[in-house]
């Protein structure tokens, strides 16, 4: 992926309808290669910034020395393990400005929310997969930051897109969300997310957007889900990185979303302008294993449908001068609208492709139903 006319920058439309002006000032032409597959999946690729979308500037820069924490220049901000359950948080040392460190201080990144500003400073020996990281990582506080004033909030959640309506899984850790999302794409759907998801309200309707990180795999479940050259093209992509350490998480393989996508052949759809879709259906995982499975079909009262997302919220701290507060505190600020959304409860565990089979049907039913 090349940069714009001038070499300079890539320039990208985020799903709250700001733009990113994203500067590689490192000496490493592979950064932007890299983020692709990142950032491809989630945010539309512009040839330049269009007149009235503000705008936020993303600078990288390689420094023979990181500035310790108190440096001049902002204020400190330490990632520290959030509490349990949560991901890790951003702590505030207090003010507008801020610098957010790793625990060994060879990455920071300094943020202004009034210049709309993110620079970011990596040691020469930091690798270029940790600073891709701390990009992606970045563009997401933007993001969020952007959609706190409308009600945002961060789910624990897979997605899909069915046409321009989108389906979003639910359930507890270790449910199968991630499983469930794999068929569903392995079926047709488009990728949204497969473990974190933004949502937020315009008016009556309540949209999602996909949260960029990357796509795990359990290596024993992929014979459940793929076959033919989509197993073949997975399975080449593991046999590829099985010794590098940066692949690996918790037993799980994790790939760049963009890389597993063209590896399984699997549809990279198309995004919409903002990157976006409206919230059609929700799936929620239930715990039963009895060796099948069944899926009840319902439209949840409007506040029964809110408290259901909000149980999987994930909290994530706002440094001051972002945003209007915490995006994740207690329920969703407003109720989804009345029979705008099915529920549909899966119970069992049975062949995923089957279930995914079975939900699109009951989602492309219900659009007909709604447009009828």
């Amino acid at each position: 992926m090349a940069g714009d006319a001038t070499g300079d920058l890539l320039w990208y439309l985020l799903p709250s309808g700001i733009e990113i002006a994203l500067a590689d000032r490192s000496g490493r032409s592979a950064l932007y290669d890299m983020l692709g597959p990142y950032l491809l999946p989630h945010y539309v690729p512009l040839p330049g910034h269009v007149e009235g979308r503000p705008v936020w500037r993303i600078d990288v820069r390689r420094v023979p020395n990181v500035v310790a924490p108190g440096g001049a220049e902002g204020l400190p901000y330490q990632a520290e393990p959030g509490p349990a359950g949560h991901a890790s948080r951003i702590v505030p040392a207090g003010g507008a400005r801020f610098r957010m460190y790793e625990a060994d201080a060879a990455i920071a990144a300094r943020l202004d929310p009034v210049a709309r500003s993110i620079a970011i400073e990596a040691a020469e020996d930091v690798s270029d997969d940790r600073l891709v990281q701390t990009v992606y990582a970045t563009t997401r506080i933007v993001l969020l930051a952007s959609l706190a004033d409308r009600g945002g909030r961060v789910l624990h959640a897979g997605a899909v897109g069915v046409g321009d309506m989108a389906l979003v899984i639910v359930g507890e850790k270790g449910s199968g969300k991630t499983t469930l999302v794999t068929a569903l794409l392995a079926e047709g759907a488009a990728y949204v997310a497969s473990d974190r998801l933004f949502a937020w309200r315009e008016g009556e309707a309540t949209f999602v957007a996909g949260w960029p990180c990357t796509y795990r795999l359990d290596p024993a479940g992929l014979p459940l889900v793929f076959e033919g050259e989509s197993l073949e093209g997975v399975q080449e992509l593991m046999d590829r990185h099985g010794d590098d350490p940066q692949y690996h998480y918790a037993g799980k393989f994790r790939f760049p979303p963009g890389d597993f996508l063209q590896s399984a052949r699997l549809q990279v759809r198309r995004l919409p302008v903002p990157p976006r879709l409206r919230l059609a259906a929700i799936v929620e995982l239930c715990a039963e294993d009895d060796g099948g499975y069944r899926i009840e079909a319902s439209r949840r009262p409007e506040r029964d449908a809110g408290d259901l997302l909000a149980r999987h919220t994930v909290r994530y701290d706002l440094p001051p001068g972002f945003g209007a507060g915490t995006p994740g505190a207690g329920a969703i600020s407003e109720p989804l609208k009345p029979d705008s959304v099915r529920v549909l409860r899966l119970h069992g565990r049975a062949n995923p492709r089957l279930m995914a089979r079975e939900l699109l049907t009951h989602v492309q039913a219900g659009a007909a139903d709604t447009s009828a």
